[in-house]
């Protein structure tokens, strides 16, 4: 998987939220320790979730400012403003603090009632009031965590784009950090920026390594428009907690004829530093672990896929990384994303001439980018 459209279109790329010091071009970037961090997006619609319902002394239905708040302590500074328009001591906060709960607290002076009961148009749900009872109190602490109702990165391609395979991966030294609980991971298309019922919605798994979806089974991948999309917001480490290091979303190359031949090697690599004092203290420079595979081979190659690989080393050669899938049907993987890897060559190519146009290729060597 060596072309990839996301790194193309960078200033046609629209997210949900960031944090200013992780922004989204991160994830277009080649080096997969530069991350992306959302920052928590809640989207309040006009006459769609814009309600809070309250009683303070008489029943009341406040309409919270419609519009897009990238942080959770924004929507509560505009919750609390819209509610001392209506009423009057009205505090809401978000906890962000040292043991944080992620959880939003209303409060008031004095005694009054929270209308969960009333949920037409209401916001309660998406700022973690899951209850129906009307409560009575002064402060109000959210039954669940919210980081976010969904994050989202959109792509505009400039045209139909077939797309074949995507992924989404972060640092290497990381367990991928959209959690188990995560759900409504899914990948859009759609000729328009319209994303209530695209023609195309695919639901995707994550991995402790990341997220891979090769689209080969699906009839039409042109559209102009790609977003992926997920929902996450019990993650336990808060809004912040998502940092996505490299995006792919592109086409990608199968040989038609050949596959790696049996007898290549995987080596996991820990580079640390050990050093031992004169008493035997053992001290330790910890570094990144990786991957690297070795002595791959690919006998009896037809002329265009002997073409397409020395394209991809020359376009490629020991600098630049790239996706390559070694098992993508998960013959003798249980996952994908197993031997699917972001990789750079770490040696040329060698290409043996066996008759006419056929050549076997060996001395395939590639190593994770870190």
């Amino acid at each position: 998987m060596e072309n990839n459209f996301a790194e193309l279109i960078s200033s046609s790329i629209d997210f949900s939220s960031e944090i200013n010091s992780f922004p989204v071009s991160n994830v277009t970037n080649k080096f997969r320790s530069k991350v992306w961090k959302p920052s928590g997006y809640f989207l309040i619609t006009q006459a769609g979730n814009d309600k809070v319902y309250i009683n303070d002394g008489v029943d009341k239905t406040v309409t919270i400012t419609a519009g897009e708040y990238t942080t959770p302590a924004l929507l509560a500074a505009q919750i609390e403003t819209d509610l001392n328009l209506a009423s009057s001591s009205w505090t809401v906060s978000y906890d962000e603090t040292t043991s944080p709960t992620y959880k939003f607290t209303i409060s008031n002076s004095g005694s009054v009632t929270l209308r969960l009961s009333v949920t037409t148009e209401s916001l309660w749900d998406d700022i973690g009031y899951s209850g129906s009872i009307d409560l009575i109190s002064t402060s109000f602490e959210a039954d669940e965590q919210r980081n976010h109702m969904y994050e989202f990165i959109r792509f505009d391609m400039g045209y139909n784009a077939e797309m074949t395979f995507f992924a989404a991966i972060g640092p290497l030294d990381e367990v991928f950090s959209i959690s188990n609980g995560a759900s409504s991971i899914v990948l859009m298309a759609n000729n328009l920026d319209e994303w209530d019922s695209p023609p195309l919605s695919i639901t995707i798994e994550r991995t402790g390594n990341g997220i891979f979806k090769v689209l080969d089974n699906i009839e039409d991948t042109g559209y102009r428009y790609w977003r992926f999309q997920y929902v996450d917001k019990f993650n336990s480490n808060g809004p912040t907690a998502v940092s996505l290091g490299h995006i792919y979303i592109g086409d990608h190359i199968t040989l038609s004829e050949r596959n790696l031949s049996r007898g290549f090697t995987r080596t996991y690599t820990d580079p640390s530093i050990v050093s031992t004092s004169v008493s035997g203290a053992r001290y330790f420079d910890e570094k990144t672990k990786y991957q690297t595979f070795g002595n791959g081979s690919i006998r009896f190659v037809n002329k265009d896929d002997r073409i397409a690989l020395e394209q991809m080393f020359f376009d490629f050669g020991k600098t630049t990384p790239f996706y390559i899938s070694i098992d993508p049907t998960t013959c003798f993987t249980d996952n994908l994303d197993e031997l699917t890897k972001y990789v750079f060559f770490t040696s040329e190519p060698l290409m043996t001439h066996v008759a006419n146009d056929t050549y076997s290729i060996t001395n395939l060597n590639f190593i994770e980018a870190i």
